[in-house]
Protein backbone atom coordinates (compact mmCIF):
# COMPACT_ATOMS: atom_id res chain seq x y z
CA UNK A 1 0.00 0.00 0.00
CA UNK A 2 1.48 3.33 -1.07
CA UNK A 3 -0.58 6.33 0.02
CA UNK A 4 -4.06 5.74 -1.39
CA UNK A 5 -2.86 3.16 -3.95
CA UNK A 6 -2.24 -0.57 -3.74
CA UNK A 7 0.77 -1.97 -5.61
CA UNK A 8 2.04 -5.46 -6.33
CA UNK A 9 5.62 -6.11 -5.13
CA UNK A 10 7.63 -9.24 -5.91
CA UNK A 11 11.04 -10.75 -5.24
CA UNK A 12 13.07 -13.15 -7.41
CA UNK A 13 13.67 -16.11 -5.09
CA UNK A 14 15.85 -17.93 -7.62
CA UNK A 15 18.80 -15.73 -6.63
CA UNK A 16 21.06 -16.98 -3.87
CA UNK A 17 20.88 -13.65 -2.06
CA UNK A 18 17.08 -13.53 -2.71
CA UNK A 19 17.52 -10.05 -4.13
CA UNK A 20 15.55 -6.88 -3.45
CA UNK A 21 11.79 -6.47 -3.58
CA UNK A 22 10.69 -4.97 -6.91
CA UNK A 23 7.55 -2.93 -7.47
CA UNK A 24 5.30 -4.42 -10.12
CA UNK A 25 2.05 -3.13 -11.60
CA UNK A 26 -0.40 -1.08 -9.59
CA UNK A 27 -3.42 -3.11 -8.45
CA UNK A 28 -6.00 -0.36 -7.89
CA UNK A 29 -7.14 2.10 -10.55
CA UNK A 30 -6.83 5.84 -11.01
CA UNK A 31 -10.14 6.55 -9.29
CA UNK A 32 -9.71 4.08 -6.40
CA UNK A 33 -8.83 5.28 -2.90
CA UNK A 34 -7.49 2.46 -0.74
CA UNK A 35 -8.81 2.30 2.82
CA UNK A 36 -6.58 -0.48 4.16
CA UNK A 37 -4.23 -3.32 3.36
CA UNK A 38 -5.07 -5.93 0.76
CA UNK A 39 -4.91 -9.72 0.92
CA UNK A 40 -3.41 -11.73 -1.97
CA UNK A 41 -3.54 -15.39 -3.01
CA UNK A 42 -2.65 -17.33 -6.16
CA UNK A 43 -5.69 -19.19 -7.48
CA UNK A 44 -6.05 -22.03 -9.99
CA UNK A 45 -7.42 -19.64 -12.65
CA UNK A 46 -5.32 -18.90 -15.72
CA UNK A 47 -3.99 -20.61 -18.83
CA UNK A 48 -0.24 -20.07 -18.57
CA UNK A 49 2.40 -21.77 -16.40
CA UNK A 50 1.73 -19.25 -13.62
CA UNK A 51 -1.84 -19.02 -12.32
CA UNK A 52 -3.68 -15.81 -11.53
CA UNK A 53 -3.27 -13.58 -8.48
CA UNK A 54 -6.45 -12.66 -6.58
CA UNK A 55 -6.63 -9.67 -4.23
CA UNK A 56 -9.32 -8.24 -1.96
CA UNK A 57 -8.84 -4.69 -0.70
CA UNK A 58 -11.05 -2.12 1.08
CA UNK A 59 -11.79 1.04 -0.93
CA UNK A 60 -13.31 4.36 0.10
CA UNK A 61 -16.60 5.31 -1.59
CA UNK A 62 -17.71 8.86 -2.32
CA UNK A 63 -20.46 8.74 0.32
CA UNK A 64 -18.03 7.90 3.13
CA UNK A 65 -18.69 4.15 3.21
CA UNK A 66 -16.06 1.50 2.54
CA UNK A 67 -16.41 -1.43 0.18
CA UNK A 68 -14.34 -4.58 -0.11
CA UNK A 69 -13.40 -5.09 -3.78
CA UNK A 70 -11.97 -8.07 -5.64
CA UNK A 71 -9.14 -7.64 -8.21
CA UNK A 72 -7.26 -10.26 -10.21
CA UNK A 73 -4.15 -10.40 -12.42
CA UNK A 74 -3.77 -12.68 -15.44
CA UNK A 75 -0.25 -14.02 -14.93
CA UNK A 76 0.28 -15.31 -18.44
CA UNK A 77 1.87 -11.88 -19.03
CA UNK A 78 3.28 -9.91 -16.09
CA UNK A 79 2.83 -6.69 -18.06
CA UNK A 80 -0.95 -6.98 -18.13
CA UNK A 81 -3.03 -4.65 -15.95
CA UNK A 82 -4.90 -5.78 -12.88
CA UNK A 83 -8.66 -6.24 -13.45
CA UNK A 84 -11.27 -4.84 -11.05
CA UNK A 85 -14.27 -7.15 -10.60
CA UNK A 86 -17.30 -7.26 -8.26
CA UNK A 87 -17.51 -5.65 -4.86
CA UNK A 88 -17.96 -8.11 -2.02
CA UNK A 89 -19.59 -5.82 0.55
CA UNK A 90 -20.15 -2.08 0.90
CA UNK A 91 -20.42 -2.24 4.69
CA UNK A 92 -16.73 -2.93 5.22
CA UNK A 93 -15.25 -1.64 8.46
CA UNK A 94 -11.82 -3.27 8.43
CA UNK A 95 -9.75 -5.75 6.48
CA UNK A 96 -10.70 -8.80 4.45
CA UNK A 97 -9.01 -12.14 3.88
CA UNK A 98 -9.47 -14.51 0.92
CA UNK A 99 -8.78 -18.18 0.17
CA UNK A 100 -9.81 -20.55 -2.61
CA UNK A 101 -11.60 -23.59 -1.23
CA UNK A 102 -12.50 -26.98 -2.66
CA UNK A 103 -16.22 -26.37 -2.30
CA UNK A 104 -18.89 -26.63 -4.98
CA UNK A 105 -17.49 -25.71 -8.37
CA UNK A 106 -16.26 -28.65 -10.50
CA UNK A 107 -13.50 -26.74 -12.32
CA UNK A 108 -12.49 -23.98 -9.92
CA UNK A 109 -13.03 -24.06 -6.18
CA UNK A 110 -15.05 -21.23 -4.72
CA UNK A 111 -13.47 -18.10 -3.29
CA UNK A 112 -14.12 -17.62 0.44
CA UNK A 113 -13.76 -14.23 2.16
CA UNK A 114 -14.06 -13.13 5.77
CA UNK A 115 -14.32 -9.40 6.37
CA UNK A 116 -14.94 -7.09 9.29
CA UNK A 117 -18.17 -5.17 8.81
CA UNK A 118 -19.97 -2.44 10.70
CA UNK A 119 -20.92 -2.96 14.36
CA UNK A 120 -17.90 -5.18 15.00
CA UNK A 121 -19.11 -8.23 13.11
CA UNK A 122 -16.93 -10.57 11.05
CA UNK A 123 -18.85 -11.89 8.07
CA UNK A 124 -18.27 -14.74 5.63
CA UNK A 125 -18.87 -14.32 1.89
CA UNK A 126 -18.30 -16.80 -0.88
CA UNK A 127 -18.20 -16.63 -4.66
CA UNK A 128 -19.54 -19.49 -6.82
CA UNK A 129 -16.71 -19.85 -9.32
CA UNK A 130 -18.70 -21.99 -11.72
CA UNK A 131 -19.67 -18.67 -13.31
CA UNK A 132 -17.29 -15.76 -12.75
CA UNK A 133 -20.06 -13.21 -13.33
CA UNK A 134 -21.99 -14.37 -10.25
CA UNK A 135 -22.40 -12.04 -7.28
CA UNK A 136 -20.73 -12.67 -3.95
CA UNK A 137 -23.06 -14.34 -1.44
CA UNK A 138 -23.22 -13.37 2.22
CA UNK A 139 -23.66 -16.20 4.71
CA UNK A 140 -22.60 -16.31 8.35
CA UNK A 141 -22.02 -13.38 10.67
CA UNK A 142 -19.73 -13.72 13.68
CA UNK A 143 -20.46 -11.00 16.24
CA UNK A 144 -17.15 -10.58 17.98
CA UNK A 145 -17.51 -7.29 19.85
CA UNK A 146 -21.18 -6.68 20.57
CA UNK A 147 -23.13 -9.67 21.90
CA UNK A 148 -26.86 -9.63 21.33
CA UNK A 149 -28.50 -9.77 24.76
CA UNK A 150 -31.74 -11.63 25.16
CA UNK A 151 -34.67 -9.24 24.94
CA UNK A 152 -36.13 -8.50 28.34
CA UNK A 153 -39.65 -8.46 26.92
CA UNK A 154 -39.88 -10.85 24.02
CA UNK A 155 -42.58 -10.83 21.36
CA UNK A 156 -45.62 -12.92 22.09
CA UNK A 157 -47.72 -14.77 19.58
CA UNK A 158 -51.25 -13.48 19.09
CA UNK A 159 -52.50 -15.81 16.38
CA UNK A 160 -51.38 -17.84 13.39
CA UNK A 161 -52.55 -16.07 10.24
CA UNK A 162 -52.11 -18.60 7.42
CA UNK A 163 -52.43 -22.34 7.01
CA UNK A 164 -55.23 -24.77 7.86
CA UNK A 165 -53.93 -26.06 11.19
CA UNK A 166 -52.10 -24.50 14.12
CA UNK A 167 -49.63 -27.12 15.30
CA UNK A 168 -48.17 -25.17 18.19
CA UNK A 169 -48.32 -27.40 21.26
CA UNK A 170 -49.65 -30.36 19.23
CA UNK A 171 -48.23 -33.70 20.40
CA UNK A 172 -48.59 -35.37 17.01
CA UNK A 173 -51.63 -37.47 17.89
CA UNK A 174 -55.07 -36.86 16.49
CA UNK A 175 -55.80 -33.71 14.55
CA UNK A 176 -54.25 -30.38 15.51
CA UNK A 177 -56.52 -27.44 16.17
CA UNK A 178 -57.60 -25.29 13.24
CA UNK A 179 -55.70 -22.14 12.45
CA UNK A 180 -57.44 -18.80 12.87
CA UNK A 181 -58.15 -18.18 9.17
CA UNK A 182 -58.25 -21.76 7.81
CA UNK A 183 -56.82 -20.49 4.53
CA UNK A 184 -56.67 -23.89 2.80
CA UNK A 185 -60.37 -24.77 3.08
CA UNK A 186 -61.62 -21.18 2.71
CA UNK A 187 -59.30 -19.80 0.02
CA UNK A 188 -57.29 -22.74 -1.35
CA UNK A 189 -54.07 -21.35 0.19
CA UNK A 190 -51.97 -24.19 1.63
CA UNK A 191 -49.01 -22.05 2.64
CA UNK A 192 -47.08 -18.95 1.75
CA UNK A 193 -44.21 -16.75 2.88
CA UNK A 194 -43.40 -13.08 3.52
CA UNK A 195 -46.48 -10.96 4.24
CA UNK A 196 -45.56 -7.28 4.02
CA UNK A 197 -48.52 -5.11 5.00
CA UNK A 198 -49.76 -1.61 4.20
CA UNK A 199 -52.95 0.36 4.72
CA UNK A 200 -55.15 1.14 1.72
CA UNK A 201 -58.77 2.43 1.65
CA UNK A 202 -59.61 1.46 5.24
CA UNK A 203 -58.14 -2.00 4.82
CA UNK A 204 -54.82 -3.55 5.82
CA UNK A 205 -53.41 -5.41 2.82
CA UNK A 206 -50.88 -8.25 3.08
CA UNK A 207 -48.49 -9.13 0.25
CA UNK A 208 -47.46 -12.78 0.34
CA UNK A 209 -44.69 -14.37 -1.69
CA UNK A 210 -44.37 -17.79 -3.32
CA UNK A 211 -47.75 -19.34 -2.53
CA UNK A 212 -48.80 -23.00 -2.59
CA UNK A 213 -52.41 -23.45 -3.63
CA UNK A 214 -54.75 -26.43 -3.57
CA UNK A 215 -54.33 -28.34 -6.83
CA UNK A 216 -50.96 -26.80 -7.65
CA UNK A 217 -48.79 -28.42 -10.28
CA UNK A 218 -45.35 -29.96 -9.93
CA UNK A 219 -43.34 -27.84 -9.78
CA UNK A 220 -45.49 -25.21 -8.13
CA UNK A 221 -45.97 -21.99 -10.12
CA UNK A 222 -44.90 -19.97 -7.04
CA UNK A 223 -47.19 -17.04 -7.82
CA UNK A 224 -47.77 -14.64 -4.94
CA UNK A 225 -51.04 -13.76 -3.24
CA UNK A 226 -52.73 -10.78 -1.62
CA UNK A 227 -55.04 -10.73 1.37
CA UNK A 228 -56.70 -7.98 3.38
CA UNK A 229 -58.42 -7.45 6.69
CA UNK A 230 -60.69 -4.75 8.10
CA UNK A 231 -59.94 -5.31 11.79
CA UNK A 232 -59.29 -2.17 13.80
CA UNK A 233 -57.30 -4.02 16.47
CA UNK A 234 -55.12 -7.11 16.31
CA UNK A 235 -55.58 -8.25 19.89
CA UNK A 236 -58.05 -10.96 18.89
CA UNK A 237 -56.34 -11.82 15.60
CA UNK A 238 -56.70 -10.56 12.06
CA UNK A 239 -59.37 -12.08 9.85
CA UNK A 240 -57.81 -12.39 6.39
CA UNK A 241 -59.69 -12.45 3.09
CA UNK A 242 -57.55 -13.57 0.15
CA UNK A 243 -58.15 -12.04 -3.26
CA UNK A 244 -59.48 -14.43 -5.86
CA UNK A 245 -56.36 -14.59 -8.04
CA UNK A 246 -52.62 -13.91 -7.86
CA UNK A 247 -51.28 -10.37 -8.37
CA UNK A 248 -50.08 -10.56 -11.98
CA UNK A 249 -47.94 -7.84 -13.53
CA UNK A 250 -47.75 -8.07 -17.35
CA UNK A 251 -44.22 -7.90 -18.68
CA UNK A 252 -42.25 -9.35 -15.76
CA UNK A 253 -41.29 -12.85 -14.61
CA UNK A 254 -43.18 -14.01 -11.52
CA UNK A 255 -41.75 -17.41 -10.71
CA UNK A 256 -40.04 -18.62 -7.57
CA UNK A 257 -38.34 -15.83 -5.60
CA UNK A 258 -40.09 -13.20 -7.75
CA UNK A 259 -42.34 -11.80 -5.05
CA UNK A 260 -44.33 -8.74 -3.99
CA UNK A 261 -42.06 -6.82 -1.63
CA UNK A 262 -44.06 -3.99 -0.08
CA UNK A 263 -46.68 -1.44 -0.97
CA UNK A 264 -48.14 1.95 -0.25
CA UNK A 265 -51.41 3.76 -0.88
CA UNK A 266 -51.47 7.09 -2.73
CA UNK A 267 -54.24 8.97 -4.53
CA UNK A 268 -56.71 6.11 -4.10
CA UNK A 269 -54.46 3.53 -5.75
CA UNK A 270 -52.09 0.93 -4.41
CA UNK A 271 -48.45 0.98 -5.49
CA UNK A 272 -46.60 -2.30 -5.01
CA UNK A 273 -42.93 -3.12 -5.43
CA UNK A 274 -42.19 -6.56 -6.90
CA UNK A 275 -38.90 -8.38 -7.31
CA UNK A 276 -38.35 -10.17 -10.61
CA UNK A 277 -35.74 -11.94 -12.75
CA UNK A 278 -34.34 -13.86 -9.78
CA UNK A 279 -30.97 -15.34 -10.81
CA UNK A 280 -29.45 -18.57 -9.57
CA UNK A 281 -26.00 -18.66 -7.96
CA UNK A 282 -25.25 -22.35 -7.73
CA UNK A 283 -28.05 -23.80 -5.62
CA UNK A 284 -29.05 -20.38 -4.27
CA UNK A 285 -31.69 -18.00 -5.53
CA UNK A 286 -30.91 -14.28 -5.42
CA UNK A 287 -33.09 -11.21 -5.73
CA UNK A 288 -32.78 -9.85 -9.27
CA UNK A 289 -34.30 -6.39 -9.62
CA UNK A 290 -37.30 -4.48 -8.32
CA UNK A 291 -40.14 -2.85 -10.23
CA UNK A 292 -43.05 -0.65 -9.21
CA UNK A 293 -46.59 -1.49 -10.32
CA UNK A 294 -49.94 0.19 -9.75
CA UNK A 295 -53.39 -1.27 -9.20
CA UNK A 296 -56.89 -0.08 -8.43
CA UNK A 297 -58.13 -3.38 -6.97
CA UNK A 298 -55.11 -5.57 -6.14
CA UNK A 299 -55.99 -7.95 -8.97
CA UNK A 300 -54.87 -6.20 -12.15
CA UNK A 301 -51.53 -4.37 -12.08
CA UNK A 302 -49.89 -1.99 -14.50
CA UNK A 303 -46.10 -2.02 -14.72
CA UNK A 304 -44.79 1.52 -14.18
CA UNK A 305 -41.01 1.18 -14.33
CA UNK A 306 -37.96 -0.55 -12.93
CA UNK A 307 -37.07 0.71 -9.47
CA UNK A 308 -33.60 -0.71 -8.88
CA UNK A 309 -31.05 -3.37 -9.74
CA UNK A 310 -28.76 -2.45 -6.86
CA UNK A 311 -29.44 -0.74 -3.55
CA UNK A 312 -33.24 -0.96 -3.50
CA UNK A 313 -33.95 -4.43 -4.81
CA UNK A 314 -35.54 -5.65 -1.58
CA UNK A 315 -37.43 -2.66 -0.25
CA UNK A 316 -39.62 -1.70 2.66
CA UNK A 317 -41.88 1.33 2.33
CA UNK A 318 -43.54 3.74 4.71
CA UNK A 319 -45.47 6.95 4.21
CA UNK A 320 -43.94 9.62 6.43
CA UNK A 321 -43.94 13.39 6.70
CA UNK A 322 -40.66 14.74 5.35
CA UNK A 323 -40.36 17.72 7.68
CA UNK A 324 -41.21 15.68 10.77
CA UNK A 325 -38.49 13.11 10.03
CA UNK A 326 -35.86 15.49 8.69
CA UNK A 327 -35.97 14.11 5.17
CA UNK A 328 -35.42 16.07 1.94
CA UNK A 329 -38.44 17.63 0.29
CA UNK A 330 -41.82 18.53 1.68
CA UNK A 331 -45.06 16.68 2.18
CA UNK A 332 -45.51 12.89 2.29
CA UNK A 333 -42.53 10.78 1.36
CA UNK A 334 -42.11 7.14 0.50
CA UNK A 335 -39.03 5.77 2.25
CA UNK A 336 -37.34 2.44 2.83
CA UNK A 337 -36.16 1.52 6.31
CA UNK A 338 -32.94 -0.27 5.43
CA UNK A 339 -30.91 2.02 3.22
CA UNK A 340 -33.19 5.04 3.26
CA UNK A 341 -34.45 6.78 0.13
CA UNK A 342 -37.22 9.27 -0.43
CA UNK A 343 -39.78 9.64 -3.17
CA UNK A 344 -42.02 12.71 -3.36
CA UNK A 345 -45.65 11.69 -2.91
CA UNK A 346 -46.82 12.61 -6.37
CA UNK A 347 -49.46 10.91 -8.46
CA UNK A 348 -46.90 8.81 -10.34
CA UNK A 349 -44.38 8.13 -7.55
CA UNK A 350 -41.49 8.61 -9.97
CA UNK A 351 -38.90 6.81 -7.91
CA UNK A 352 -36.55 6.43 -10.85
CA UNK A 353 -36.21 10.23 -11.17
CA UNK A 354 -36.29 11.34 -7.56
CA UNK A 355 -34.66 8.55 -5.57
CA UNK A 356 -32.31 10.05 -2.97
CA UNK A 357 -30.07 7.78 -0.98
CA UNK A 358 -29.85 9.15 2.55
CA UNK A 359 -27.70 6.66 4.39
CA UNK A 360 -26.11 3.27 3.98
CA UNK A 361 -27.19 0.11 5.72
CA UNK A 362 -24.97 -0.84 8.61
CA UNK A 363 -23.91 -4.35 7.73
CA UNK A 364 -26.17 -6.80 5.98
CA UNK A 365 -28.44 -4.85 3.65
CA UNK A 366 -26.73 -5.86 0.41
CA UNK A 367 -28.34 -7.40 -2.61
CA UNK A 368 -28.46 -11.00 -1.60
CA UNK A 369 -31.00 -13.77 -1.78
CA UNK A 370 -31.97 -16.71 0.39
CA UNK A 371 -29.14 -18.61 2.00
CA UNK A 372 -31.25 -21.65 2.83
CA UNK A 373 -34.74 -21.57 1.36
CA UNK A 374 -37.01 -24.38 2.54
CA UNK A 375 -39.92 -23.86 0.18
CA UNK A 376 -42.97 -21.62 0.46
CA UNK A 377 -45.04 -23.41 3.06
CA UNK A 378 -44.26 -21.87 6.46
CA UNK A 379 -47.12 -20.43 8.39
CA UNK A 380 -47.31 -16.76 9.23
CA UNK A 381 -47.91 -15.76 12.82
CA UNK A 382 -49.06 -12.45 14.24
CA UNK A 383 -47.00 -11.36 17.26
CA UNK A 384 -46.93 -8.46 19.68
CA UNK A 385 -43.79 -6.89 21.12
CA UNK A 386 -43.58 -4.63 24.12
CA UNK A 387 -42.03 -1.78 22.12
CA UNK A 388 -44.95 0.63 22.44
CA UNK A 389 -47.44 -1.90 21.12
CA UNK A 390 -45.62 -2.74 17.89
CA UNK A 391 -47.08 -5.63 15.94
CA UNK A 392 -45.31 -8.10 13.73
CA UNK A 393 -46.19 -10.89 11.36
CA UNK A 394 -43.38 -13.41 11.40
CA UNK A 395 -42.20 -16.91 10.73
CA UNK A 396 -42.45 -18.96 13.87
CA UNK A 397 -38.72 -19.77 13.93
CA UNK A 398 -37.99 -16.69 16.05
CA UNK A 399 -37.85 -12.92 16.10
CA UNK A 400 -34.67 -10.93 16.77
CA UNK A 401 -35.27 -7.21 16.35
CA UNK A 402 -38.17 -4.91 17.06
CA UNK A 403 -39.16 -1.29 16.71
CA UNK A 404 -42.42 0.55 17.35
CA UNK A 405 -44.80 1.29 14.53
CA UNK A 406 -47.50 -0.35 12.43
CA UNK A 407 -47.52 -4.00 11.40
CA UNK A 408 -44.00 -5.15 10.57
CA UNK A 409 -43.14 -8.27 8.65
CA UNK A 410 -40.07 -10.09 9.93
CA UNK A 411 -38.95 -13.19 8.02
CA UNK A 412 -36.52 -15.15 10.16
CA UNK A 413 -34.11 -18.03 9.96
CA UNK A 414 -31.76 -17.96 6.95
CA UNK A 415 -34.19 -16.06 4.71
CA UNK A 416 -32.27 -12.95 3.70
CA UNK A 417 -35.23 -10.69 3.10
CA UNK A 418 -34.01 -7.86 5.35
CA UNK A 419 -37.27 -6.02 5.86
CA UNK A 420 -37.28 -6.63 9.58
CA UNK A 421 -37.74 -3.64 11.83
CA UNK A 422 -34.33 -2.89 13.31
Amino acid sequence: MHGTELWNWFRDNSRNDLGPWIRGPRITGDHDTVAGAGCIIQSDYGTGPHRNFEVVVPLHLNDGAIELRHFFHDNRDVRLLWIKTQFITQSCAGLGGIIQSSFDSPMHGNFEVVVEECRGAVVHYWHPNLHVEESWIRTDCFDTLQPHPRLANRAQKIVQLTGEFDREGWDGTGTPKFAFNRTESRFGIIGTDLGASFAHQDRLYFLFGDTWRVGHGIPNDDLGSIAFCTDKTADAGLGLTFLSRPPLVPGIAQGGFDVPLDGASANGRMYVFFSTDAPQAGIYSLMGRSILARSDDGLSFTLLYEASRYKFVNVSTMIVDAAEHGLPGTGPQLASSAAVATVPGTSTLRLSRSLKLLNRAVSCFTRVGSADRNGARPRTTLCRSSARGALASCRSAGIRYWAPGPVFITPTGRQTDHRSAV
